[in-house]
């Protein structure tokens, strides 16, 4: 059984701890109050019955209830997921990276290869070049970025748009190549990879950043700009992790 279901389980443990967390603020705000059944046992809302006469019921239960909502938790969770960030900024880029990476890489074999049972291995791998490299590279990156070029005009945008795009992208990407291949033990075949797969990469690369990071770069504030950058880098890393992991084609004797 393809154990892709293992990353479920883990996902839906956070969203538990999320869930929970919520409804442990909610509570000491007092926005989660009993409320006190008619003389006919009806609980709060829909709640369900109450006992008889004097019973309670949350009205966080049943369908009826004012329970916890999508919209409501996920500006919870947003609010936090803020609040950690502007707290421990690299910690929280990098295990946002690192996640999204890891996620990329499992719908990578899954989807797009098709295999039978997940390469733990290799998906650990990429996680970790999210968390260790990744994510503390584009931090450093894009506050190096804005302080080489700090004015918020279209030129300013057009500036770090083309030292992003065509200074960083390249370097980043044999990077990226070359620590993966290194880490699955095959280093002699960085040369070989680079030439077969770099430039396409890298022209992917400016159809899909150039438009992006325009806007990132136009319109999100600087210590957002990873989790901007966050946005559609889950598809990304699908691409990246299939292209990362073709193998290589035999040489033409």
């Amino acid at each position: 059984i393809c154990r892709l279901r293992v990353a479920t389980a883990a996902m839906r443990a956070a969203f538990g701890r999320v869930t929970r967390a919520w409804t442990r603020h909610t509570r000491r705000k007092g926005t989660f109050r009993r409320k006190a059944s008619g003389g006919g046992g009806t609980g709060g809302g829909s709640g369900g019955g109450g006992g008889g006469g004097g019973g309670e019921e949350s009205g966080a239960q049943g369908p009826g209830g004012s329970g916890l909502d999508a919209f409501t938790l996920a500006t919870f969770a947003w609010k936090r997921y803020l609040h950690v960030l502007e707290t421990h900024p690299v910690t929280t880029k990098a295990v946002t990276t690192g996640a999204l990476n890891g996620l990329g890489d499992l719908l990578s074999q899954c989807v797009f290869e098709k295999n039978s049972c997940i390469d733990v291995n290799r998906t650990t791998r990429f996680t970790l070049l999210g968390l260790f490299f990744v994510g503390p590279a584009l931090h450093a990156w894009y506050q190096v970025l804005n302080r080489l070029v700090p004015s918020p005009l279209l030129r300013g945008t057009l500036a770090r748009l083309a030292l992003d795009q065509f200074a960083f992208a390249p370097v980043f990407i044999s990077s990226i190549f070359t620590i993966l291949l290194t880490a699955e033990g095959r280093p002699q075949e960085v040369p070989g990879k680079l030439k077969q797969d770099f430039k396409e990469t890298l022209v992917t690369n400016w159809k899909v950043w150039i438009p992006f990071q325009f806007l990132n770069f136009k319109l999100v504030p600087l210590h957002l700009q990873v989790a901007g950058a966050n946005a559609i880098a889950l598809f990304w890393n699908v691409y990246i992790s299939y292209t990362a992991h073709k193998e290589l084609e035999p040489k033409v004797v």
